[in-house]
Parts: C-alpha cells; structure tokens; sequence
C-alpha cells in the first residue's frame, strides 16, 4: 500500500497514517474521499493511457451517474458494483460534511445513530461486501457483527473500505504493468508476433 500511495498518490504513508489518527471526524470524511478521487484519478489515466488527461479526468464530478468518474469506471468495467456503491455513499457523506460549515464538528457515531434503519443498512451493505471481498474482515460472521461493528467504529470501517479501494486499484496497476512488460518482451523476442 506505501507504494502505491507514494508512485500513484504521490502521499506518504506516514501522511494517512496521521490523517487516520489526529483527524476530527470532518476532516478525516473528507480526505478519504480525497484519497479515493486521487485513486479514481489514476485508474481512469492509466486505463486511457495518456497523461493528457489527467486534468480533464481531475475535474470530472465522481458520482454524476451519467457522465462522472463513477460513469466511466462502470461503462469501462474498472470496478466491481460493491466498489463503486460504497464509493457513491462516502460522496453522500462526504457532500454532506463538506458543504456546511456547521459540520465541522460532524461526529461520524452520532451520525450513524442518528440514520434510520434503511438509510444505515443502505450505508452499512454497501460496505460489507467490499471489506470482506478484499480485506477478509467479518468473514464468517454475522451480518449483526458487521453492523454493530459499523456503528460502534465507523471511523475504521470507513478507512478500511478506501484501503480497499486503493490496494484493488494498485493491483490493477501492477497486473497491467505486468502484462504490458510481458508483450514489450515477447514483441523483442519475435518481431513478427501480435
């Protein structure tokens, strides 16, 4: 993950660890979907291949269902339905917090006690599947564990939905990387070849 934050994200380790542990609630919503925006950034140039884009792609909505980041990523089939569900509820969060002064002292617990039994089973499922998809977590628990566990430590929950996101990133990238070097060497080897 260090590598993928430095050569993709150009952010230290150290820098999310800090963010992780010092934040308040507000800023913490907020940087990580700052991470996951840089995150989606890199996918979409690397899949087009041409850094050209980059600052097109940067100012690009990520959750506008028609011509946004998050339109892209499933037009193209970048990420699984899981990834960008949870990716859509942390933008709900995220424009929640960032768009009213009055949430900087925003509680993500009391936030999460104060949703309605739809609206935290709709924020608490999207996350679910991703975290035991990726990071094995809840695996062979009950959906009631995830969901006590969601509400109790929201913070963590959170972050380790973004690490998901990340490190599935990061291993496309090294997938395609791999592949890209396999056909450069294969192509040296016998000109003639596809």
């Amino acid at each position: 993950m260090a590598a993928f934050l430095k050569e993709c994200l150009g952010i230290s380790d150290a820098a999310l660890r800090k963010s992780i542990e010092g934040d308040s609630d507000w800023a913490l919503v907020i940087k990580l979907h700052a991470y996951v925006e840089a995150s989606l950034n890199f996918l979409l140039v690397k899949h087009f291949g041409d850094q050209r884009l980059e600052e097109v792609i940067a100012y690009l909505d990520i959750s506008d269902r028609r011509r946004g980041k998050l339109a892209f990523i499933k037009a193209l089939a970048l990420l699984p339905r899981e990834y960008r569900s949870f990716i859509q509820k942390l933008s709900e969060l995220r424009n929640r917090v960032a768009h009213d002064v009055k949430n900087i002292d925003f509680d993500l617990k009391l936030y999460m006690e104060s949703l309605d039994s739809k609206q935290f089973k709709e924020f608490a499922d999207s996350l679910i599947p991703l975290r035991k998809r990726v990071l094995g977590f809840w695996a062979g628990k009950s959906v009631e564990t995830a969901y006590k566990q969601i509400k109790t430590e929201p913070r963590y929950a959170i972050l380790y939905g973004v690490l998901g996101i990340m490190l599935r990133i990061y291993q496309k990238q090294q997938v395609r990387k791999i592949l890209a070097e396999g056909k450069l060497r294969r192509s040296k080897s016998n000109p003639k070849a596809p």
